[in-house]
């Protein structure tokens, strides 16, 4: 009985994790993913040399998929938001 508890317990754990997670704002998704590392601004000043929208977009993408980010929609939310963060620099 104390296992069967415990795999319970944990299995809810883990659904609330990944349910706060999934929950969170594109923001604070590169923040916690990224920015320990990288700063947004530097990101950015690299997105402005690729003006291709797709090409840099598709270069993210796997470049994510292989840098702290293998869940297709952690790495969507970011480039989201690095997108976002590009436009409003852009004007």
């Amino acid at each position: 009985m104390p296992r069967f508890v415990f795999s319970v317990s944990l299995f809810l754990a883990l659904v609330t994790h990944w349910g706060a997670a999934s929950a969170q704002e594109p923001k604070d998704r590169f923040d916690q993913s990224c920015a320990r590392c990288h700063k947004v601004e530097v990101v950015i000043a690299w997105m402005k040399k690729h003006p291709d929208t797709a090409k840099r977009k598709a270069w993210l993408d796997g470049k994510l998929a292989t840098h702290h980010a293998p869940d297709a929609k952690l790495r969507a939310d970011i480039i989201a938001y690095l997108e976002q963060v590009y436009a409003q620099a852009a004007k």
